[in-house]
C-alpha cells in the first residue's frame, strides 16, 4: 500500500514548532482525539472478548482487537506532556505483526479455525444454537468495533494509520492491516525523536486544527 499524500502536506508542521496559542489548539485536540478512543470504540474492543453470546469467539481475534484500538489512544492522548507513545506503540505494533506472521496457518484461516472452535463448546450448552448465527453476531461486533474507530476524527498521518489498523481488523481486510503496520513499523524504526516530529504533525488555519483526510 502507497503511503498516502495529502495536497497540502507542505502545510504540516510539527506541534512544537506552532505558536503557543496554536499548540494549546493541537494538543487539545489531540488529547480528546485519545479520550474519544476511550468510549465507544473501546466499548466495542471489550464487547468482543466479553460478549456471553460470543463466548469470546476468537482469542486472537479480540486480543488483536483491545492491542489495534490501544494505538490511537496511545499516539495522541499523552500530547500535553509531548508524548506520542512511541514506546508503547512499538510494543504494540510489534505484537500485532508478530501474531500475523508466527501463526502455522495464515491468520484468516485461525481465527476462521477459533470461531468454529467456541462455537462447539458454546453448543454444548446450546444444542439449538446454529453456527450461521453465531458467526453473524460475531461479524454483527466486528462491524459495530470497526465503525466505531472509523468515526474517530484524526489529524494526520501517523493517528490515520493508527485508525485504520483497528477498522481494517474489524472489516477483516487483514491485507491491508499489515500494511498498515508495516507503514508504523517503519516509522518507528527511525526512533523516538523522528516518530515524535512524524506524529505530531498537524495543519492549522488560524485558531483551527484541520482534519486529515
Amino acid at each position: 500500500m502507497r503511503d498516502i499524500i495529502c495536497e497540502t502536506e507542505t502545510q504540516f508542521k510539527p506541534i512544537s514548532e506552532l505558536k503557543p496559542e496554536q499548540q494549546k489548539i493541537a494538543i487539545d485536540a489531540f488529547v480528546k482525539l485519545g479520550k474519544a478512543q476511550r468510549g465507544l470504540p473501546e466499548r466495542m474492543a471489550v464487547s468482543l472478548k466479553s460478549n456471553p453470546g460470543l463466548f469470546n469467539a476468537t482469542g486472537s481475534y479480540t486480543n488483536l482487537a483491545e492491542h489495534l484500538g490501544d494505538l490511537t489512544n496511545r499516539i495522541a492522548v499523552h500530547a500535553d506532556t509531548e508524548y506520542y507513545g512511541f514506546e508503547t506503540v512499538l510494543e504494540k505494533v510489534n505484537r500485532a505483526l508478530n501474531l500475523i506472521k508466527s501463526d502455522t496457518f495464515s491468520f484468516e484461516e485461525k481465527v476462521k479455525e477459533n470461531i468454529k472452535n467456541n462455537f462447539e463448546i458454546k453448543k454444548e450448552d446450546n444444542p439449538d444454537l446454529i453456527f450461521k448465527d453465531f458467526l453473524q453476531e460475531f461479524k454483527n461486533s466486528a462491524k459495530a468495533y470497526a465503525d466505531a474507530h472509523e468515526a474517530l476524527v484524526v489529524y494526520n498521518k501517523a493517528q490515520w494509520h493508527c485508525k485504520n489498523c483497528a477498522i481494517s481488523l474489524g472489516r477483516f481486510k487483514y491485507g491491508l492491516l499489515y500494511q498498515h503496520l508495516k507503514i508504523l513499523h517503519q516509522h518507528l524504526e527511525q526512533g523516538k525523536p523522528a516518530w515524535d516530529n512524524w506524529a505530531s504533525l498537524v495543519i492549522m488555519n488560524d485558531d483551527m486544527i484541520l482534519p486529515y483526510r
